[in-house]
């Protein structure tokens, strides 16, 4: 597989897995649609990847996906520890779901589930003046463009108007394995 490194830790029990692609930055018309892509696959305890990984397999207590912000880019990230012995299959498993993101709608009641809870943690966050600042402190640092006034407006609006074909639309856009990088480690 091109783009993939496994580190060999003798005696390691478990296995650090990273897989990534570089997308673009939140400045970038596709980013928040992306961010409600990553919450369906492993953004939230309800995710695919959880329930794939986890509540299938008992692979792992935990996986991620999400959509990291730098300053001039961007990327996709999914991370994981599993029993080395599982490392390959657990690849093979994320990108399984991947490709079902890619080739199938998901349903309107997931999707809703995954609205909730990305404007549920919006809320949370900006939940008192301390959330507030560090909302623009990250914002100035990050990409050191400042906060549009009316961003979290526009990205609450963006992501209820996501549709499952949208998610599908994305996904099959920028999610193609092609570009993915993977490292194991153990």
């Amino acid at each position: 597989m091109t783009g993939y490194k496994r580190i060999e830790a003798p005696g390691a029990v478990q296995a650090a897995v990273r897989i990534g692609k570089v997308l673009f930055s939140r400045e970038h018309e596709d980013f928040v649609g992306m961010q409600v892509v990553a919450t369906v696959l492993g953004g939230y305890f309800g995710s695919r990847l959880v329930k794939v990984l986890r509540e299938e397999r008992g692979y792992t207590y935990g996986v991620m996906a999400a959509m990291v912000n730098l300053k001039r880019t961007g990327y996709l990230a999914v991370a994981t520890e599993v029993g080395v012995e599982n490392a390959e299959e657990a690849v093979e498993l994320i990108f399984g779901e991947v490709e079902k993101l890619r080739r199938e709608e998901v349903s309107g009641d997931e999707l809703e589930g995954v609205k909730r809870t990305i404007l549920g943690e919006v809320a949370r966050i900006m939940d008192g003046p301390f959330g507030v600042v560090d909302v623009v402190i990250e914002s100035v640092q990050v990409c050191g463009c400042g906060t549009p006034k009316n961003y979290l407006e526009k990205f609450v609006e963006e992501v209820k108007a996501t549709t499952p074909a949208r998610v599908r639309e994305l996904a099959e856009k920028y999610l193609s394995r092609e570009g993915f990088k993977v490292v194991v480690v153990g």
